[in-house]
């Protein structure tokens, strides 16, 4: 073989393993972006999650809602989708069993409440699709909420909300 030959050969094998590498590097770096776990979850209506309830049946979701606590039930609604059945609110501790500020801000609330309690939040916690939850299973949904943000008192008392008036219906999600 000539030494130009060679030259060729020898650039034709290095260009060769450069043009394997440099694929599998792009896609590796690209893997590794799509692992990131975004910082929050996109806020959206709790009514928006009911209304596609299969599909978010078991994934993590933040929406906004009203939380009530009354004497006898409890439950997170919004006014615009109350016949599409009702959230049952589980607080989730996690196993360090530190509790979550916003949740411990609730908790409080609650406990300086004891008649009741309505408040708007962001709740973020896991969706339980269609079935049996809550108190005496009367509760279509559920989510395993890990914690709770931009709380609102709207009320001290945890009335159900078929009978607010228009009034406080204003006030609560809609």
């Amino acid at each position: 073989m000539l030494p130009r030959q060679k030259r060729q050969v020898t650039l034709l094998m290095f260009l060769g393993t450069l043009a394997c590498v440099l694929p599998i590097s792009s896609v590796s770096a690209g893997l590794q972006n799509n692992q990131r776990k975004p910082d929050r979850l996109p806020r959206m209506e709790l009514c928006a999650v009911l209304r596609d309830s299969e599909f978010y049946n078991g994934k993590q979701v933040t929406v906004r809602a009203t939380f009530r606590l009354g004497k006898k039930q409890s439950q997170l609604y919004c006014m615009a989708c109350m016949e599409g059945g009702r959230v049952w609110m589980r607080e989730l501790l996690p196993s360090s069993g530190e509790v979550a500020p916003g949740l411990r801000k609730l908790n409080d609330l609650i406990l300086e409440n004891e008649t009741g309690i309505t408040v708007n939040g962001i709740f973020t916690g896991t969706f339980r699709g269609a079935g049996q939850y809550g108190r005496l299973g009367a509760f279509t949904y559920q989510i395993d909420v890990q914690e709770v943000s931009e709380i609102e008192l709207v009320s001290a008392s945890g009335i159900d909300p078929e009978d607010l008036s228009r009034e406080m219906q204003k006030k609560v999600c809609h």
